[in-house]
Parts: structure tokens; sequence; C-alpha cells
């Protein structure tokens, strides 16, 4: 189960994805408050911009193209199989 933030970066990706998968497939997208904060090339540039601006917990990181897995109940991060 998904915080209520998770949630809401989850649904805001839905909303772009198409655009998002189609310009950006494979990148890494930061979400935060359900908006779309930046795309990365590598995931863990991605992680550790979220954790530095937000904190831990408070953004999601979504690989564009894959479905979330969670990790915890306040962090999300994608699996690159």
């Amino acid at each position: 189960m998904f915080s209520k933030k998770m949630k809401a970066n989850l649904d805001y990706y839905e909303e772009i994805k198409d655009e998002l998968e189609q310009n950006n497939f494979g990148r890494i997208a930061l979400l935060h408050d359900g908006k779309l904060i930046s795309i990365y090339n590598d995931e863990h540039d991605a992680y550790q911009t979220g954790c530095d601006r937000f904190g831990l917990g408070d953004f999601a990181i979504k690989v564009i193209g894959q479905p979330p897995i969670s990790l915890g109940i306040n962090t999300i991060c994608m699996a690159n199989s």
C-alpha cells in the first residue's frame, strides 16, 4: 500500500505517462507533491536528488515505462528488469 503522497505522485505519472514514454522511455522521472520535478538518465542521481531536496519517503522515482515496486511504506523505486 502506498502513502497518499506516493499515490498522488503515481496518479500524476499516469496522467502524463503516454507523453513521457514517447520522449523518455527508460529514463527516470522524479516526482514530488503530484508534480514532475525532473527526468534523469541515472536512477541513483534521481534518488539522491529526491533525498537531498525532499527527504526520504517524500518523493517518488519512476522508470518511465515500467510498473512501480514498493520498497517500504514511504519509498518507491523501480526495478530495472
